[in-house]
């Protein structure tokens, strides 16, 4: 690579000041980087003379052999696997251009060349070698960092599925997963099962981002159809749900526990939600009774939702939607004339006919709590029944 000029001069410092030059950039490197501290020093030793020799052998026009061409790459390979931050393994490149910058001038002047212009014009070959082996040490590193983050990743993914399947039993499973998941074990948690028949790691990346930014701890997988996670409460599930938002497109329960022993119990809670559930959103079990329990035999609700509704399904059609249309808001409102009339852009007149109409029709009265939990039941099931049709017909 190098002009003969500073070709002469690289050469002249890998033959006599090599060692100089290393202890240099050692000192300096721990001086400015803490994270350095931690690093074995006949190892640090080693990497830097390996790359300070390949710069200068670059530099000098001669053959780099094999075993030296890698120096750069190989180090920040160590260097993700030691844990060690980009930034800093960069830093550390950045001082061995300083200190070759400093000593090649300073060898140049002692060799009568600080005033040829080829020498002066040739010092940029020294940005562009300590260049060459910064991009071989970022190549290393992200490599070794991806293998560290999917082993990592591994390790997590099997820590949390331990936690699912005998947590609950074995407190040093628990324990385990604490330690791997970076947990604690008596913490407050959102538990959330998600409906994806096929996953989507784009819409999840988005909220783990949202959630990674604020610093507040998760783990998510997936499994068979669903999204599993769970989510360390620091403020109130509402507030955390605030950084969900692409997960409302989809069918999604949630329920809150205290302790990392609690999560599998609280993702079977979740589970029941979307169980239960016909439209997107990201639903409460404590919004979602009646339909968990409607969702827990097909066929008692099934049979239940026959019993209750089929009068109103055997209505002219136009009456029959109109009565399902104030039920379903009966069903999701206070239960008050004026909050029905509210969702449905309906007269309280017309609404209070449809609610005389649904009791004249189902023999149930909405003034007995007892009717109203079994019209509620009922409808859900309706619900779910209407959906499972549907999806068998796409």
């Amino acid at each position: 690579m190098g002009s003969t000029e500073v070709g002469r001069v690289a050469q002249s410092l890998l033959e006599t000041k090599l060692d100089q030059l290393t202890d240099m950039s050692m000192a300096r490197l721990r001086e400015d980087e803490t994270g350095y501290q931690s690093i074995n020093l006949a190892d640090l030793r080693q990497q830097m003379q390996r790359t300070l020799t390949l710069t200068l052998m670059r530099l000098s026009g001669m053959s780099v052999p094999p075993s030296l061409s890698s120096a750069a790459y190989e180090t920040g390979q160590l260097r993700a696997y030691q844990n060690l931050e980009l930034s800093s393994v960069l830093h550390s490149f950045r001082i061995d251009l300083r200190i070759l910058w400093e000593a090649i001038v300073q060898e140049g002047k002692a060799l009568g060349l600080d005033t040829s212009p080829q020498f002066l014009e040739g010092l940029v070959e020294v940005w562009e070698a300590v260049e060459a082996n910064i991009a071989d040490v970022i190549e290393g590193y992200r490599r070794a960092a991806d293998r560290v983050s999917r082993r990592l990743e591994e390790i997590r993914s099997a820590a949390f599925e331990r936690l699912l399947l005998d947590g609950e039993r074995d407190g040093s499973v628990v324990a385990e997963a604490a330690r791997t998941l970076d947990f604690p074990i008596e913490g407050s948690y959102l538990c959330l099962v998600g409906a994806f028949p096929t996953p989507n790691p784009d819409i999840l990346n988005r909220s783990l981002a949202r959630l990674n930014q604020r610093k507040i701890s998760s783990h998510f997988s997936w499994a068979a159809g669903e999204l599993v996670g769970v989510i360390l409460l620091d403020t109130s599930a509402d507030e955390t749900l605030r950084h969900l938002d692409d997960l409302q497109r989809f069918t999604c329960g949630i329920f809150d526990v205290h302790g990392l022993k609690a999560v599998p119990k609280g993702l079977r809670l979740a589970r029941a939600v979307i169980r239960g559930s016909s439209q997107p959103g990201i639903r409460h079990l404590r919004q979602s009774w009646t339909g968990a329990f409607a969702s827990v035999d097909s066929e008692l609700s099934d049979s239940l939702a026959a019993d209750i509704l089929a009068p109103l399904e055997s209505l002219p059609p136009t009456e029959r939607d109109a009565c399902f249309e104030t039920l379903a808001a009966y069903v999701v409102s206070d239960g008050t004339i004026t909050d029905i009339s509210k969702i449905t852009y309906r007269h309280r007149n017309t609404i209070r006919k449809r609610l005389q109409q649904l009791e004249s029709v189902t023999g149930l009265n909405l003034a007995r709590p007892a009717d109203v939990t079994t019209m509620s039941l009922a409808y859900d099931a309706y619900a779910l029944r209407e959906k499972r049709r549907a999806d068998r017909g796409r």
